[in-house]
């Protein structure tokens, strides 16, 4: 699994230093297998507007991926 980049500078000023430390447990759940994120389907980022249209139609399940 990739591991995720540290931050090491302060709070964006847009995103609450409270935000951005949940955030950072969110990710070490995840980076640590605590927390499985189910991966519905990847697209292709040319098929953006069919993830959209599959999210909309109730199709997938999961989060969806768009892959450049």
């Amino acid at each position: 699994m990739a591991s995720i980049p540290a931050r090491t500078h302060s709070c964006h000023r847009r995103t609450s230093c409270a935000e951005t430390a949940r955030a950072a447990e969110l990710f070490a759940l995840v980076e640590s297998g605590e927390l499985v994120v189910r991966i519905g389907a990847r697209y292709p980022l040319a098929a953006a507007a069919k993830a959209h249209a599959d999210i909309e139609s109730r199709a997938t399940t999961g989060k969806l991926l768009l892959v450049p």
